[in-house]
């Protein structure tokens, strides 16, 4: 297994890396691994501004543009 461990500035150990297919194999063979993942939960300054962004969308759908049609544009205004 290919795990790197992760330091802060003084050395200590903080973190542990885990290439993504490693993951996956552990999450096949261990039952319920990837169920105990740990979400970090928004800040609430983070949820309000989505909320309040979320709320600007739905308000004003017409305003909006699909992502290829802004894509379309920048590509052939470059």
């Amino acid at each position: 297994m290919a795990i790197k461990f992760i330091h802060n500035q003084k050395g200590k150990a903080t973190g542990v890396y885990i290439p993504i297919a490693e993951w996956r194999e552990m999450t096949l063979k261990y039952e319920g691994l990837k169920e105990s993942e740990i979400e970090a939960p928004l800040k609430s300054w983070q949820q309000e501004l989505l909320e309040e962004r979320l709320n600007n969308y739905y308000l004003n759908t017409e305003l909006t543009e699909d992502f290829d049609s802004v894509i379309n544009d920048i590509e052939h205004n470059l």
